[in-house]
C-alpha cells in the first residue's frame, strides 16, 4: 500500500472509530464510568455483533493481502454504514450522550492513541509498518478496547482533578459561617424529599439544593462550587450510594447536622449484595450527623428501618407510632388532602401531588422545616403550592387529549407498585401502562418485576412491555390472571411502545409511563 493510500486508509478507519466511540462512550457514562459496569454492558450487547466485527476484520485484513485497493474500499464501506449506523442509534437514544469535559478528554485519548501508532507506521519498517497498520485496523474496529486504554490513560488526570474539586469544594464548607447542611438519603423518595424539604424551607431562609439527581460526590462538588453563595443559610445535599462508604465520602465533603433518611430497601442490589448493606450505608448519614452534634429523622413505614433503630436517637415520621404523622388521609387523582400531626399540634394540609409516598415525603420534610422554625402556617402555604418533581409522578396533558402519569425516574420495587396505586384512581378512564419493569435488584429482580406484574394486571386495561427479554418476569405474573392477553404488548423500544399507545389513546385515557430505562439496560 503506497503512502498516500495508507494515510486515506488511517484517517477513515480513524473517522469511523470516533463515530462508534459515541456509542462506546455514551454506555461508559451511563455506568458511572465504572469499567467493571461497561464490561458487563459489552459482554451483554456489544459482544452480540463480535461475530460480525470479527469477520470485517478478516475481510479488510485479507484484502491488504490480496489487492490494497480492494481493502481501502472494503475500509471505506465500512465506514460510512458505521458512521450512519451511529448517527441513527444516537438520535433514538434515550439517554444520549452529554459532552462533558471529561468525555471530550477520553475522545482525545482515543484519538493520541491512534495517531501516536499511525506516526509510529511512518517511520517504521515495512515489516513493522505492517503490524502498525494492522493494529490500526484492529483498536478502530473493535472499538470497547479503545474505550478501555482512554480510560486508563485519563485515570490519572481525573483523579488529580477530582482531589483538587473536593478539596475546594471543603474549603468552601468550612469558611461558609452559619451554613447548616442538611443530608438526604434512602433507597427511594429522596429526590422529592428533597425538593420538598426546599420549597418548604425556603419560606424563612435562603436555601440552596443540589439539582436534579447531583447525589454523587462529583455531583455535590460541582453544587457547592458553583452555586453556594455567601447568603446561602440551608445546603440540602442529596446523598446517592452504590457502594458502602459511598454516603460517608460525601458526608466527610459537606459535613452534615440535620439528616434525613427517606427508606432503606432492595435498591442496587447488585453491589450492595444484602439489605443490611443497604442499611450500614445509608446510616453513614446518621453518624456522621451525630458526630457533628447534630439531629436525624427516620421515616418508619420504611420497615428496615423501624425494626433497626434500637440504640439509636431519632426523630421519627410516619402514618402511625411517630413523633411527627399524617393522619386522616384521603386521596384522589386531583392530589391528597391530610393532617400533619405532632405533640398537641395539628396541620391540616392540601397537595397536587399524587400517591402515599409523596404523603411520606411532605411529612418528613414538614418535621425537618418545623424542627428549624418554619411556621405551621408557612408549612401549609407552601405545601398547597407543591407542584409536581419532573418524571415522578408527574401529571401531564398527552397524546389525542389522553393524561399521563410520568414516572419515568421511579426505579424501587414500593414505588413502582405505589404508581400502579395512583393510576387507579382514575376511576372512569381507560387505563394503560408502559413499563420495561426494574433493574439493579440482583438476585430480587425477578420477583419483584413479577410482582409488578401482578399489580399491573389487577389495575390496568392495557400493558406495553419495553424489552422482550427484560420483561419476561412481568409477562409471566401477568399471564397467570384474567387479563385479556390480547391487551398485552411486548416491544423492543419506548418509541415502539408509543406507537403501540396512539392507536388506544384518547380522552379517555390515563397512561402511566414507569420506569424510563436508559439504552444500558434495554434489550
Amino acid at each position: 500500500m503506497n503512502n498516500t493510500l495508507f494515510i486515506l486508509f488511517c484517517a477513515v478507519m480513524l473517522v469511523s472509530a470516533l463515530f462508534s466511540l459515541i456509542k462506546q462512550f455514551q454506555m461508559l457514562q451511563q455506568n458511572s464510568y465504572f469499567p467493571s459496569r461497561y464490561f458487563k454492558w459489552i459482554s451483554g450487547s456489544y459482544f452480540n455483533n463480535l461475530v460480525i466485527l470479527t469477520v470485517i476484520f478478516c475481510l479488510i485484513s485479507l484484502s491488504f493481502g490480496i489487492n490494497t485497493y480492494l481493502s481501502f474500499a472494503l475500509a471505506s464501506i465500512f465506514a460510512v454504514l458505521r458512521i450512519i449506523s451511529a448517527i441513527k442509534e444516537h438520535k433514538k437514544s434515550i439517554k444520549k450522550l452529554v459532552f462533558t469535559k471529561r468525555i471530550w478528554r477520553l475522545f482525545g485519548a482515543a484519538l493520541l492513541l491512534l495517531m501516536v501508532i499511525f506516526a509510529a507506521s511512518c517511520f517504521a519498517t515495512a515489516l513493522v509498518k505492517g503490524v502498525l497498520f494492522g493494529l490500526i485496523l484492529f483498536l478502530s474496529v473493535f472499538t470497547p478496547i479503545l474505550v478501555f486504554a482512554a480510560y486508563y490513560i485519563t485515570y490519572p488526570i481525573e483523579k488529580a482533578f477530582n482531589n483538587y474539586y473536593i478539596s475546594d469544594a471543603k474549603k468552601i464548607i468550612s469558611s461558609h459561617g452559619g451554613l447548616t447542611v442538611i443530608g438526604v438519603t434512602g433507597s427511594y423518595g429522596k429526590t422529592g424529599t428533597k425538593f420538598i424539604l426546599q420549597k418548604l424551607l425556603s419560606e424563612k431562609f435562603n436555601v440552596l439544593a443540589t439539582p436534579q439527581s447531583f447525589n454523587t460526590p462529583l455531583g455535590v462538588v460541582r453544587t457547592i462550587r458553583e452555586k453556594l453563595k455567601p447568603a446561602t443559610q440551608i445546603f440540602v445535599c442529596e446523598m446517592g450510594a452504590k457502594n458502602i462508604g459511598d454516603i460517608k465520602e460525601i458526608c466527610d465533603i459537606v459535613n452534615p447536622t440535620v439528616g434525613i433518611i427517606t427508606s432503606v430497601g432492595p435498591q442496587h442490589l447488585e453491589t450492595f449484595k444484602t439489605t443490611d448493606n443497604v442499611f450500614k450505608t445509608k446510616f453513614e448519614l446518621y453518624e456522621a450527623c451525630k458526630q457533628n452534634g447534630g439531629k436525624v429523622f427516620v421515616n418508619t413505614e420504611s420497615e428496615v428501618i423501624k425494626n433497626n433503630l434500637e440504640g439509636k436517637s431519632c426523630v421519627t415520621y410516619g402514618f402511625k407510632d411517630s413523633d411527627v404523622m399524617a393522619q386522616n388521609i384521603t386521596y384522589s387523582e386531583a392530589g391528597a388532602e391530610f393532617d400533619i400531626t405532632y405533640g398537641n399540634t395539628t396541620i391540616p394540609v392540601k397537595t397536587k401531588l399524587l400517591g402515599r409516598h409523596n404523603v411520606l415525603n411532605i411529612t418528613g420534610a414538614a418535621a425537618i422545616a418545623l424542627s428549624l422554625g418554619v411556621t405551621p402556617e408557612d408549612i401549609r402555604f407552601a405545601v398547597s403550592r407543591l407542584e409536581p418533581t419532573e418524571h415522578r409522578l408527574e401529571l401531564k396533558s398527552y397524546i389525542n387529549g389522553s393524561v399521563v402519569l410520568d414516572d419515568a425516574y421511579n426505579a424501587n420495587p414500593e414505588g413502582c407498585i405505589e404508581a400502579v396505586s395512583v393510576l387507579s384512581c382514575f376511576k372512569n378512564k381507560k387505563k394503560v401502562i408502559i413499563t420495561p419493569g426494574l433493574v439493579e435488584l440482583g438476585e430480587k429482580e425477578y420477583d419483584f418485576n413479577y410482582k409488578l406484574g401482578l399489580a399491573a394486571a389487577q389495575v390496568c386495561d392495557i400493558i406495553i412491555l419495553v424489552g422482550k427479554n427484560r420483561s419476561v418476569p412481568l409477562s409471566d405474573a401477568i399471564n397467570t390472571t384474567a387479563f385479556n392477553k390480547e391487551n398485552l404488548f411486548v416491544v423492543s423500544s419506548f418509541a415502539e411502545a408509543l406507537k403501540v399507545y396512539t392507536q388506544f389513546a384518547d380522552s379517555n385515557t390515563a397512561l402511566l409511563i414507569e420506569n424510563d430505562l436508559p439504552d444500558n439496560y434495554l434489550n
